[in-house]
């Protein structure tokens, strides 16, 4: 005869049903290795049933969440989780970044985008043609110049509003972009 039974892993974390069966010499029930005859508690969103003991016990699950430890992005697989010495939450470090700790790499990719469409590796190559004996390229030059000044000028604006209060912090580097200037040759 079998029995449902409710099984767990190596951390006693609830995986799911197993069956237990009766021993034909004695009688008794035989669980499999983790297994138990009560059924754990449903847990909502994000959240296991961990066996502790003689029962169920619901927890946050921390399993594929991001922290950061000595510089170095790593994730969460166990249940059993505790945050390392030193180490923080990445959501809490990215909270504790200013926005141009977050953002200048995205300013940078957008200006060094901006002058690939003319065939510049870079904006600051770009801005080095403003000195060529070509007029066309020297116009580039220029105006890749007067992009790229304006843009740096633009961003550090829009960082202090942040930081003075004045503007939320933003989530998205998309969320900056109406405040930088129209990039165009």
């Amino acid at each position: 005869m079998l029995f449902q039974c409710y099984q767990t892993n190596f951390e006693d974390v609830f995986t799911g049903i197993s069956f237990a069966q009766v021993d034909p010499q004695d009688g008794q029930v035989l669980y499999p290795q983790g297994a138990y005859p009560d059924a754990p508690p449903a847990a909502k969103e994000g959240h296991v049933a961990v066996r502790v003991g003689d029962c169920w016990v619901i927890v946050e699950d921390p399993r594929g969440k991001l922290y950061i430890q000595d510089g170095v992005e790593k994730r969460v697989d166990v249940v059993k989780f505790v945050l390392p010495e030193g180490a923080q939450w990445k959501s809490d470090y990215l909270k504790s970044l200013s926005v141009r700790e977050l953002y200048s790499v995205d300013v940078q990719i957008r200006l060094n985008s901006f002058a690939a469409t003319r065939n510049y590796d870079s904006i600051t190559t770009a801005v080095t043609y403003e000195t060529s004996s070509v007029q066309k390229y020297q116009y580039e030059g220029r105006r890749a110049r007067e992009l790229r000044d304006s843009t740096w000028v633009a961003f550090d604006e829009y960082a202090n509003k942040v930081e003075d209060g004045e503007l939320p912090k933003p989530s998205v580097f998309s969320q900056i972009e109406p405040y930088l200037p129209n990039l165009s040759w």
